[in-house]
């Protein structure tokens, strides 16, 4: 499939110069589409544990030669009379395989527990959170990592253990320790500390990057908001009017659910959920002769209560209000990324925009603040694109099909957002009492899922 995209993506500015000429084609795997926002998160946890797994084997390590050090006269006596060196190698690795399999086992019982207590703290930031489980591979992982562990970092005490100087161990008691087995402590100190280094320096680089991230303004409060969506019996899908007035009911009696403060119907995306690009021209400028010359910008259509449910800052000029029906003139906000790059030297309140797939003219009533659209991580990123806000009711009747199926709400609650459900369902079941509500998430998670 890739190769035949990316030969369409050559041929087509080929045999299309005036359309395609300049287009490009991203192609982006599923799995990476999935678990791209945690996948770098998770690389550098398990380097961060690679980190701790080698301090502590070196810790074991020179503990083991500290001991191997201690056991010098045992050493020589069992060579004395008769041990092999390989016997003495053998006892040696058994002990350290038997103290790294005891690890292993510990650690896996911790890490039985510590994931319950993760899951049941973070269960919606991680993809397919509740098939996380301890299964074959982990432990197949640790049986093999506790193995070699015990073998590699106990090899080095046990081999030094097998050198005895008999005579002079014999004579001493066993009371001193060769140079030789310094300088293989020093070795195993070094790398610890080189270890503990990297780990420190890497954890104080991850705590500047979440502080950095958690500093950013995504241009809306999130906490208290309510993210849902609902589908509409197929019998309540009929003219542009009946839709209208269907969705003014709903908000009615979603206005009345007890700990609801406001809520907004939106046609589009809501923040850090996807895009809805619309093209447009500037009023004053020819159409686009092709779609590679259109402008895009992130269009959401929202009704008067979209600014106090989401918090988001009015600059300049003012936000829709109830008098922005399908009977008055058509109008628009756009945001400051939209002002700064299309009206950099002049005051934008009262230009018009063109907006193209629904053929309709705008007035510009409004600057508002910027929203982190692709998430916070995405700050200067080229998908920071201009966005567009316009009154729901004034969508053409033409495109009211396209909400005939379900639209998407968010409701700023004075408590916990979920705990609001039950009266959202009776809200909802009153305006219409076959519709279905889905996709219910709290803003404050789908932010942290889009660090």
């Amino acid at each position: 499939t890739e190769i035949y995209t990316l030969s369409l993506h050559d041929a087509l500015p080929i045999s299309y110069p005036d359309i395609d000429k300049g287009t490009g084609i991203v192609l982006v795997p599923l799995k990476k589409d999935v678990v791209g926002d945690v996948r770098g998160i998770l690389l550098v946890l398990l380097g961060a544990v690679t980190f701790v797994l080698v301090i502590a084997c070196g810790n074991v390590a020179n503990l083991l030669l500290a001991r191997s050090t201690g056991r010098s006269r045992e050493f020589a006596i069992r060579t004395a009379i008769g041990a092999t060196p390989g016997r003495v190698l053998r006892q040696l690795l058994t002990e350290s395989v038997l103290l790294g399999v005891s690890g292993g086992l510990i650690g896996l019982l911790l890490a039985q527990w510590g994931t319950r207590a993760i899951l049941a703290t973070l269960p919606d930031v991680l993809p397919r959170a509740d098939e996380i489980q301890m299964d074959w591979h982990v432990l197949l992982f640790t049986a093999a990592t506790s193995v070699l562990t015990g073998v590699v970092f106990g090899l080095v005490p046990a081999v030094k253990a097998l050198r005895p100087d008999m005579h002079e161990t014999l004579k001493e008691g066993g009371r001193g320790s060769s140079g030789a087995r310094h300088r293989t402590q020093s070795v195993f100190v070094v790398v610890e500390v080189a270890m503990a280094l990297v780990l420190l320096v890497g954890a104080g680089l991850m705590i500047r990057s979440l502080v950095a991230l958690a500093s950013i303004n995504p241009g809306f409060n999130a906490h208290n908001v309510l993210s849902f969506s609902i589908s509409l019996s197929p019998n309540e899908r009929s003219t542009a009017a009946a839709l209208r007035a269907k969705y003014r009911e709903s908000l009615r009696q979603l206005q009345a659910v007890p700990g609801i403060e406001s809520v907004s119907l939106v046609a589009g995306s809501a923040p850090m959920t996807g895009d809805t690009e619309m093209p447009f021209w500037l009023e004053g400028q020819p159409k686009p002769a092709n779609q590679n010359d259109t402008p895009y910008a992130v269009t959401n259509f929202v009704t008067a209560a979209y600014q106090p449910a989401m918090h988001l800052p009015l600059q300049r000029g003012r936000f829709f209000n109830d008098r922005d029906d399908e009977h008055s003139p058509t109008v628009a906000l756009i945001d400051s990324e939209f002002a700064h790059k299309y009206f950099p030297y002049e005051n934008p309140i009262g230009k018009h925009l063109n907006l193209g797939i629904i053929d309709t003219q705008a007035e510009i009533v409004g600057v508002v603040g910027h929203v982190e659209q692709f998430g916070l991580g995405a700050r200067g990123h080229e998908n920071s694109q201009a966005q567009i806000y316009a009154p729901v009711w004034q969508i053409p009747d033409k495109f009211w099909s396209l909400l005939a199926g379900g639209a998407s709400y968010v409701a700023r609650t004075s408590g916990a957002p979920l705990g609001i459900m039950a009266g959202v369902q009776q809200a909802i079941q009153q305006t219409d009492n076959t519709a279905a509500i889905y996709g219910v998430s709290p803003m404050d998670k789908i932010g942290r899922a889009h660090v």
